[in-house]
């Protein structure tokens, strides 16, 4: 996999929302810090993101094996399978096609769960199968003797919203482009936020931002043209 850029208010911030969007533990990655961010003048001011970059480990990819030698998506499904019928929840796991755009390893190992009124799943804003994914993560990494990033999805959910997101960036970057204003998105979670970015990344006239702290934070897009705010 080739470098990525993540960003947060702080360091810490910036590698947790990679690990988060990757589906990784820290172990598997190398982290290049390239701008340790500042606290501006009462935390607003002058503020300035942390930004990382961010490569998976070239020892042991795809070499995840279990105890029983299984395959790595047949461990992962076989775990998640476990994990919901513990909760009681009546579905089944699928191997999917990793997501298109994303900058996913292509060893990304991604489980798609079918079933019916699983929103419950999804939670606000993904934020419970963000949760479960990084559970099932955890747990075949340590029934296996190397690592690989795991996706999950819900019928699709992540899918459709990845798409929803680029028809909603793209909308906006025209709108930027016509007025020349800069528009800000609602809050999102880190992943979405980065769902945008890649969205806009082709457009050389377009900039995207990350601004805002904690479940605050939101995408600004702006023209490249527009003149830089002082610091």
């Amino acid at each position: 996999m080739e470098k990525q850029t993540f960003s947060g208010h702080n360091v810490d911030e910036a590698i947790q929302n990679a690990l988060y969007d990757l589906g990784v533990g820290r172990e598997d990655v190398e982290i290049n810090i390239v701008k340790r961010g500042k606290v501006g003048l009462f935390g607003l001011v002058g503020a300035e993101e942390a930004v990382v970059e961010v490569s998976l480990r070239t020892e042991e990819r795809g070499s995840l094996r279990t105890e029983d030698q299984g395959s790595p998506e047949e461990e992962a499904r076989g775990v998640l399978e476990g994990l919901l019928k513990a909760m009681q929840i009546p579905a089944r796991v699928v191997l999917a096609p990793i997501p298109e755009g994303l900058g996913m390893s292509p060893h990304t190992v991604t489980l798609n769960i079918q079933g019916r009124d699983l929103g419950l799943l999804i939670g606000r804003q993904g934020q419970t199968l963000a949760s479960l994914q990084f559970l099932l993560n955890l747990m075949v990494a340590r029934r296996a003797k190397g690592r690989l990033p795991i996706i999950v999805d819900v019928e699709g959910y992540k899918s459709r919203r990845y798409e929803a997101l680029n028809a909603l960036a793209t909308r906006f970057a025209d709108q930027v482009r016509k007025t020349g204003q800069p528009v800000t998105l609602e809050p999102m979670p880190a992943f979405e936020r980065r769902l945008v970015h890649l969205a806009l990344s082709p457009f050389p006239d377009i900039i995207t931002e990350s601004t805002g702290m904690g479940t605050s934070r939101k995408v600004v897009i702006r023209h490249r043209d527009e003149e830089e705010p002082e610091q």
